[in-house]
């Protein structure tokens, strides 16, 4: 019975982790990378974690205005997109409703940094289809 990585998500048999990795739950690969690239790394993902979140709290505020001050600019714009998603809509219960009502430029600006998905309005339904819902047709 092996490990899991929690850098690269794979399960690893016991040799790949070194006696400090262990511990660390990081295999050796993932160990050789530089400490400020695997940070940086694992920002990133609680980053895109948060929108996830049920609630964006206050302790996660304050750390979003602590990253306000990162020496990465694109960090600092995430956590300044993710402020303001915070502000308006901190519930992720409709959060995306919210967004998409509230100002359609905050909706475009969370697409295009890849923390919301581009909405689908006719719920993947090809228009050209003349396919529609038959109530005679239902299998239960």
């Amino acid at each position: 019975m092996g490990h899991f990585c929690y850098y690269c998500g794979k399960s690893k048999p016991n040799e790949a982790f070194s006696g400090k990795g262990h511990r660390r739950h990081l295999c050796r690969v993932c160990h050789s990378i530089p400490a400020a690239e695997r940070e940086e790394s694992e920002l990133w993902g609680r980053l895109h974690d948060l929108m996830d979140q049920s609630n964006i709290s206050k302790k996660n505020i304050i750390w979003l205005k602590s990253l306000l001050k990162h020496s990465n600019q694109s960090i600092q714009m995430h956590a300044q997109l993710i402020l303001h998603v915070a502000e308006v809509a901190p519930f992720r219960k409709k959060r995306y409703q919210i967004i998409a009502d509230s100002s359609g430029e905050l909706m475009q600006l969370c697409v295009d940094a890849g923390l919301l998905y581009e909405p689908d309005f006719d719920c993947g339904a090809d228009p050209s289809s003349d396919e529609g819902y038959d109530e005679n047709n239902v299998p239960f």
